[in-house]
């Protein structure tokens, strides 16, 4: 039973990392073609990276969850904790901008 949770949830942040880009370029064109509300640059600059960053972080978290000697690698590690900066960054910055 202890080794069915890690597997469930590294296949779940893969398939995270593989389906979120799709829905938030959807959601980035829905806002784009918004005449009403249209984003500032900086804010989809922002949108931007946090869909190429967040599915990265997944995807190697998921992975790393499957195969755990990968986390002794520091490359790894450090791809996955870069990656888990950005998105919270970008996760922090969109929310400032809400709150203006």
């Amino acid at each position: 039973m202890g080794t069915i949770l890690p597997v469930v949830l590294g296949s779940a942040l893969i398939l995270l990392g593989a389906a979120y880009p799709l829905l938030a370029l959807m959601r980035i064109a829905r806002l784009l073609n918004d005449k009403a509300q249209r984003p500032s640059s900086r804010q989809l600059a922002i949108r931007l990276l946090l869909t190429a960053a967040l599915p990265v972080g997944a995807i190697l978290g998921g992975v790393g969850l499957l195969l755990p000697r990968l986390w002794q690698n520091p490359i790894f590690s450090a791809l996955v904790v870069a990656a888990a900066v950005v998105v919270a960054a970008c996760a922090i910055l969109l929310s400032i901008r809400r709150l203006r």
